[in-house]
């Protein structure tokens, strides 16, 4: 196998779309879920959320293999801060999805713990969106 052939194949750009779309999908599907109620949208959130949770993973190990090798590690601002923001991410979506798990009415209870998942949901949807606009910054410069 040539050297360099798995950074030929791309494989960050490519795995960072698909978990990226879930955390937003997550949150909107609360939001209407919050709106109209319905088991659909309770079960398009935790499918979304537990989809982003075991997918996303792939998108950071690749994200880390392409900065060791096509940036040769640097350490730059841009790049500390994807990483950050990247950690950040993932780790609010699993507290919500473990929270989820031993908490499954927290989504439909009638207080305030939905709307506190909810802002985990969207801040990780906003750490997300960071994450992917520098990368684009990166691609396009």
């Amino acid at each position: 196998m040539k050297k360099g052939f798995i950074a030929s194949l791309h494989a960050h750009p490519i795995s960072a779309h698909f978990p990226s779309a879930f955390f937003p999908f997550s949150a909107v599907f609360l939001i209407l879920l919050m709106i109209k109620g319905g088991s659909a949208f309770e079960l398009g959130v935790k499918y979304a959320l537990w989809c982003g949770v075991l997918t996303n993973p792939v998108a950071l190990a690749s994200g880390f293999y392409d900065w060791k090798t096509r940036y040769k590690a640097a350490r730059v601002p841009i790049f500390k801060k994807k990483i950050k923001y990247s950690i950040a991410a993932q780790t609010l979506a699993i507290v919500c999805a473990v929270w989820l798990w031993f908490e499954p009415d927290v989504l439909t209870a009638s207080s305030y713990l939905p709307y506190i998942f909810l802002a985990l949901l969207i801040t990780s949807t906003v750490f997300t969106f960071l994450v992917g606009r520098w990368g684009a910054r990166l691609v396009y410069l």
